[in-house]
């Protein structure tokens, strides 16, 4: 329900922040639409106060996004879009953690990012009127409509601003498709993990599709044949049946010899790694003319890549567990273990990087009494992991100065420098691993995308490591494989 609130003057904007604050207890993000020169930026410190705040609350236009704190000690997100230009700036900032965080948020120009915001926010409109009057209008918003500002201030009601009857609608149920879902066995020695779990294969089959899975398929993932057999699942002895399914889940790529069994308007979920596949790939899938889906490109109503996220909070807990075991190793370490205790001066890991990787490293490591450091050329993701994080660590530029000197005192290096163009920068050249510790472990995570150091080069499960001037290079490109199970059950969430 739309509702009017008039403002005389300033003074009354704290009550009219109340009074829709009241109305919406539950709610966090408050959208606010209005020309130039309306009075967003007074309106929110209106709200501030109203929450408590004794900040000074001013337009975030070159910086985004300011940070208040109400009188429970709580964050406030204030964000100013006017000057964005693309959405990608959004994203570097990590928009979605920030209106997911269950604090409050108030967007001035979200008509800018209007693809971004979520289902439910308070839609708040100031119109000036004469002098110092304003007439604010707000309702709930409650699905993806658009409102700009450009043809449509606010909804138009009728002239009584009465809800009109609408006639009776009879719920109609629409006539569910069956599918047919066929899991191939992974040929890749280093993919051990399987695209869906028995629990997950039990729905699907509750729902009455039918799930046909080759023969040990997930046995690498620890989940014997025998499971899926009782969650309904169908095994097949060779992979002829897998591949006539309407549906094909599997985590590779498919290789040249699945590549011919794939035909028209077959759906095919797997990984694309678009850097790791050739000509003929993509020439081939494009004459079997298939409707392939990459789980690395799939996005979510924010715009973030949910599968993606997922594995990556596993690859960074990963990456500090496997520094560890090779920090202590007698062949490739120095019988160091990784953390600190009392009396023993704590190991130092530096990480490169301030994504989902960086997140869940820096938490491990600190949570095992290391001292963590963070490099990254993106203040604005600094600051978010800094955020969502509960203690505090040390930040920084990548400035070649400071992070030679972080490198040489580093026991362990996590390289988690995602590139959106799929090609990871090399960051660190040779001369600087020369300088670093002997026996430090370097984990190279984006070595997917070619690696961040000059010194990177891929590996694989079975012969995970090497040394390069006595430092101890992990460069396995699926990190996530290592933990098959766990992965597997992450994977299949989605």
């Amino acid at each position: 329900m739309i509702k009017t609130i008039l403002s005389q003057t300033p003074d009354d904007l704290p009550l009219a922040a109340g009074k829709i604050l009241a109305e919406f207890p539950d709610v966090r993000i408050f959208a606010f639409y209005g020309s130039m020169g309306a009075g967003k930026t007074t309106f929110i410190k209106a709200f501030c106060k109203v929450l408590g705040s004794t900040d000074v609350v001013t337009s975030p236009t070159f910086s985004l996004v300011n940070e208040y704190e109400d009188k429970e000690g709580k964050t406030l997100f204030h964000f100013d879009f006017y000057r964005i230009k693309k959405l990608e700036e959004v994203y570097d900032m990590g928009f979605e953690e920030y209106i997911y965080s269950g604090n409050f948020c108030f967007l001035e120009w979200p008509g800018r990012i209007s693809e971004l915001l979520p289902e439910t926010y308070v839609y708040v409109h100031i119109e000036v009127k004469e002098k110092e009057e304003r007439k604010i209008t707000y309702f709930l918003h409650t699905n993806r409509q658009t409102m700009t500002e450009e043809g449509k201030t606010y909804l138009n009601l009728s002239g009584k601003e009465v809800l009109l009857p609408k006639e009776e609608t009879l719920e109609r149920l629409p006539q569910q498709k069956k599918f047919v879902i066929g899991i191939p066995l992974e040929k890749d020695e280093n993919e051990r993990r399987i695209a869906l779990v028995p629990n997950a294969v039990d729905l699907l089959v509750k729902n009455g599709h039918k799930v046909v899975i080759e023969e040990n398929a997930g046995r690498a993932a620890h989940f014997p044949n025998e499971i899926y057999a009782d969650a309904g699942a169908v095994i097949s002895p060779t992979a002829a049946e897998i591949w006539q399914s309407d549906i094909i889940i599997k985590i590779a790529a498919p290789d040249q010899e699945e590549l011919e069994k794939i035909h028209k308007n077959q759906i095919v979920f797997s990984t694309l790694m678009p850097q790791s596949r050739n000509k003929f790939f993509f020439k081939k899938m494009m004459e079997k003319k298939p409707v392939a889906i990459a789980y690395e490109l799939i996005k979510d109503k924010t715009g973030a890549f949910p599968l993606v996220r997922s594995m990556s909070e596993i690859i960074g807990n990963t990456s500090i567990m496997i520094a560890a075991e090779y920090l202590s190793s007698p062949k490739y370490g120095k019988g160091v273990m990784l953390g600190g205790f009392p009396g023993i001066r704590p190991s130092e890991v530096v990480i490169i990087g301030s994504g989902t990787v960086a997140e869940y490293a820096a938490r491990t490591a600190y949570g095992m009494g290391a001292l963590v450091r963070i490099f990254d050329d993106s203040v604005y993701k600094m600051r978010s992991l800094q955020n969502k994080l509960e203690f505090r660590i040390s930040t920084s530029v990548l400035q070649p100065v400071l992070l030679l000197k972080a490198l040489k005192e580093a026991d362990v290096v996590i390289a988690a420098k995602h590139s959106p163009t799929n090609q990871a920068a090399c960051l660190i050249p040779t001369e600087m691993v020369r300088q670093m510790k002997r026996s430090a472990v370097i984990v190279d995570v984006s070595i997917d995308q070619g690696g961040c150091f000059e010194t990177s080069r891929p590996t694989s499960h079975q012969h995970p490591v090497y040394q390069e001037y006595g430092v101890t290079h992990y460069c396995v490109p699926n990190i996530a494989s290592r933990v098959p199970h766990t992965a597997s059950y992450s994977l299949s969430n989605y």
